[in-house]
C-alpha cells in the first residue's frame, strides 16, 4: 500500500515540479483547482495525502524552498522541520540547509552556521560537503565567531583540498575584507585606515608591528546609541591580547611623514594577498595597488542559487577568472572622485554579474568553444541552458541593486544592455552580408564594448564619497573612449596575438565573419579584384588554416595593423586628456597607467 501511494504522490509531485521550475511558488504550494484530473496538485496537498511516503518528504522540501523563495520564512521552517532522517541523506541535508538559509534571513547567524554544519555532515558528499561547510563558515563569520570559522575553513582545507572552497579559503584565513581609504589632504602625511572586519587579527597586527611598530590602533564597537572606540599600540601585547578576540570592526591608523603613499598602500594591500605583490605581472596586480580586493566568495555568493546545475556551471566559470578590468574601473573612478563606499563594492560586483552574463550570451552568439583556455559553457551544456544561465547571472545583478535601492546603478545597468544589445545585432546584420564600413565599426565597439567601460567608470564616481555630476560626466566619457581603444586592441591581436596568452585561436573573428578596424582598413586600400576574392575566402563557411594565415598576411601588409594601432593611441590621448583636470591621486595616476597598461597587452 505504502509503495503505491508513494508511486501517486512521485506522479503528482513530477506534475506540480513543472510549476515550481517555472517561478510561480504560490501555484506550486496551493497546486491548480481547475479538477485534479487536469489540474495540478499543490506540494501542500501531497505532503497532507501521502505523508510516509518518501515523495511526501521529496514535496515537503520543494514546499519549504517555495515558502522561501515567497519570504514566508515561519511556513518554509515549519515544512523543513517535518522532514525526518529517514527520508535519506540527500533530501534530510537539504532540508537542513534550507533551515539555515531561514536562519541566516532571520539574523539568526549562530543557528544558521549550526544547521549548515550539521548538514555538511549528513550529506557525506564530496560535491556537497564542502559547500555546506563554507557557508557554515559564513554564518559563524556574520555571528561574530570568527575562530570557529576560520576552523572550518581549515577544515575544507584539510579535508577537500581540490575543492573550489578550499581554493578560496585563504582568502578568510589571515583576514577577511580590507577597505583602504587615504587621505590626500597633506603631501607630506599619509592617513591609512586599514579595516579587518574579522579574522585572525592578532596575526595581523604582528605583521604590521614588524613593518610600522608606531602605528596606532583602534577597535570601534557600534550600537544603536553610540560607537565605542578603544585605541591600542601593537606592541602592547596585553592590549592586543585582549582587543583582538572581543566582536568589532579593527582599524589601524598611520601617520608617517618619510614614506610615500604608495608605499603606505602596497604595504597594506600585500598583506591581503601576496599573489599581488610588487613582482605580479598581470594588469590586476599592477593597477590595484592598495585598492580594495574584489572578494571571489562574495561574488559566488551574489550568484549561488537552489539549482545545484546552475551553482556548478557559475563555479567552473569563476575557476576561469578574467582580469577583472571592469570593477577595477569602478574602484579607481570612486576613488578618483572622491573615496570608495560600500556602494562602490556592491557596484563592482554588479558590473562583473554583467560582464559575464555579456560573455556567455556571446559565446552562444558566436558559437564559442573556447574562453580563457577552456571550454565554453555552451561547448559544455548547450544553447538553451547557457542562454538561461546568462539571463540568471543579469537578474542577479539587478536583484542586487533592487536590494541595496542602489536604482541609479539599474538606470546605469540597464542603459549599457540595451546598447549591447543592439550593437550585437548590428553586428549579426553586417557580419551577414559583409557590409560594414569604419563608421560603423565604431558604432557597434562602442556600444558592444565600449559601453560597459563607461557604465563601470559612471557607476564608480556615482558611488564616491563626495563625487560631483561633472566628474561622473567626465569619467563616463574617459570609460567610453577606453573601451573603444580596448577593444582596437583586442582586434589587433586577433591577427598578431599569441593563442595561448589570448585564451582563443588567433583568426577568430576572421571565421566567425567579423570585419573589424585592421581589415576595414585593408580592404579600403585593396583594388577590386583583390577585395572580391578576400570577401569570398572570409564568407566561406570552410576556411582552411592557409586561407587565415593569407587574410592575416593581406591584413598586415596592407598596413592594416599599424592604421589599427594608430587610431587605438589617439583614443588613448583623448581618454587621458578628459581625466586631467582632476585632482592628482594615486586613482588618477592609475587610470591614466591604465591607458597604456591595456594597450600594450598581448592577451
Amino acid at each position: 500500500m505504502i509503495e503505491t501511494e508513494n508511486i501517486e504522490a512521485s506522479n503528482q509531485l513530477s506534475k506540480v515540479l513543472v510549476v515550481y521550475n517555472k517561478g510561480d511558488y504560490e501555484k506550486a504550494i496551493h497546486g491548480d483547482s481547475s479538477g485534479l484530473e487536469n489540474g495540478i496538485m499543490g506540494l501542500s496537498q501531497i505532503v497532507e495525502n501521502y505523508s510516509g511516503t518518501t515523495s511526501a518528504d521529496h514535496a515537503r522540501l520543494y514546499l519549504g524552498n517555495s515558502y522561501l523563495k515567497l519570504g514566508k520564512i515561519d511556513e518554509a521552517i515549519s515544512a523543513f522541520e517535518g522532514i525526518s532522517k529517514s527520508s535519506g541523506r540527500f533530501v534530510f541535508a537539504g532540508s537542513l540547509s534550507g533551515l539555515a538559509t531561514c536562519y541566516s534571513n532571520l539574523k539568526n547567524y549562530t543557528k544558521a552556521g549550526e544547521l549548515y554544519w550539521s548538514a555538511a555532515e549528513h550529506i557525506e558528499l564530496d560535491a556537497l560537503t564542502p559547500i555546506y561547510l563554507e557557508q557554515a563558515s559564513r554564518n559563524y563569520r556574520k555571528a561574530g565567531n570568527g575562530k570557529l570559522s576560520i576552523e572550518l575553513l581549515e577544515t575544507i582545507k584539510r579535508k577537500f583540498p581540490e575543492s573550489e572552497q578550499a581554493k578560496s579559503a585563504d582568502f578568510y584565513i589571515d583576514q577577511r575584507e580590507i577597505t583602504l581609504i587615504t587621505s590626500p589632504d597633506n603631501a607630506d602625511t599619509t592617513d591609512v585606515y586599514v579595516k579587518f572586519i574579522v579574522g585572525n587579527k592578532k596575526n595581523i597586527i604582528v605583521k604590521l608591528y614588524e613593518k610600522h611598530p608606531e602605528t596606532t590602533l583602534e577597535l570601534r564597537r557600534c550600537s544603536e546609541e553610540k560607537e565605542s572606540v578603544k585605541e591600542f599600540y601593537p606592541k602592547d601585547i596585553e592590549a592586543v591580547n585582549y582587543y583582538s578576540n572581543l566582536r568589532g570592526t579593527l582599524f589601524f591608523k598611520l601617520k608617517n611623514k618619510k614614506e610615500s603613499k604608495l608605499d603606505m598602500t602596497r604595504f597594506f594591500f600585500n598583506l591581503s594577498d601576496n599573489r599581488f605583490n610588487d613582482g605580479e605581472t598581470t594588469v590586476f596586480g599592477k593597477v590595484v595597488k592598495g585598492l580594495h580586493v574584489i572578494d571571489d566568495l562574495e561574488f559566488r555568493s551574489a550568484l549561488h542559487s537552489e539549482v545545484n546545475l546552475i551553482n556548478f556551471a557559475t563555479n567552473y566559470i569563476l575557476k576561469k577568472k578574467g582580469k577583472r578590468l571592469r570593477p577595477i574601473l569602478v574602484f579607481l573612478s570612486a576613488g578618483a572622485s572622491g573615496g570608495i563606499t560600500d556602494a562602490t563594492c556592491r557596484g563592482s560586483v554588479l558590473i562583473e554579474l554583467l560582464h559575464t552574463a555579456t560573455l556567455v550570451h556571446d559565446d552562444v552568439v558566436d558559437q564559442a568553444e573556447v574562453r580563457r583556455n577552456a571550454f565554453t559553457i555552451n561547448a559544455l551544456w548547450k544553447d538553451r541552458f547557457t542562454v538561461l544561465l546568462g539571463d540568471y547571472m543579469l537578474a542577479k545583478g539587478l536583484l542586487l541593486s533592487v536590494e541595496k535601492q542602489d536604482f541609479k546603478f539599474l538606470q546605469i545597468i540597464s542603459e549599457s544592455v540595451k546598447q549591447i544589445t543592439e550593437s550585437e545585432i548590428k553586428q549579426m546584420l553586417a557580419s551577414r552580408n559583409l557590409d560594414i564600413n569604419e563608421k560603423l565599426y565604431f558604432e557597434i565597439i562602442s556600444g558592444k564594448t565600449a559601453s560597459l567601460f563607461a557604465a563601470s567608470c559612471q557607476m564608480g564616481a556615482t558611488s564616491a564619497r563626495n563625487g560631483t555630476n561633472e566628474q561622473e560626466q567626465l569619467l563616463t566619457t574617459y570609460g567610453m573612449l577606453l573601451g573603444i581603444a580596448f577593444q582596437i586592441q583586442d582586434d589587433i591581436l586577433d591577427f598578431t596575438g599569441n593563442s595561448k596568452t589570448m585564451g582563443k585561436s588567433i583568426g577568430t573573428d576572421i571565421k566567425e565573419k567579423k570585419i573589424t578596424l585592421p581589415l576595414i582598413h585593408a580592404l579600403n586600400k585593396a583594388s577590386p579584384n583583390v577585395k572580391r576574392e578576400m570577401l569570398k575566402i572570409i564568407k566561406s563557411d570552410s576556411k582552411r588554416t592557409k586561407d587565415l594565415k593569407y587574410i592575416i598576411s593581406f591584413v598586415v601588409e596592407n598596413g592594416g595593423i599599424e592604421y589599427a594601432t594608430q587610431k587605438g593611441k589617439e583614443y588613448l590621448e583623448k581618454a587621458k586628456r578628459t581625466i586631467h583636470s582632476f585632482e592628482t591621486s594615486l586613482y588618477l595616476n592609475e587610470l591614466s597607467n591604465l591607458t597604456l597598461t591595456l594597450f600594450n597587452r598581448t592577451g
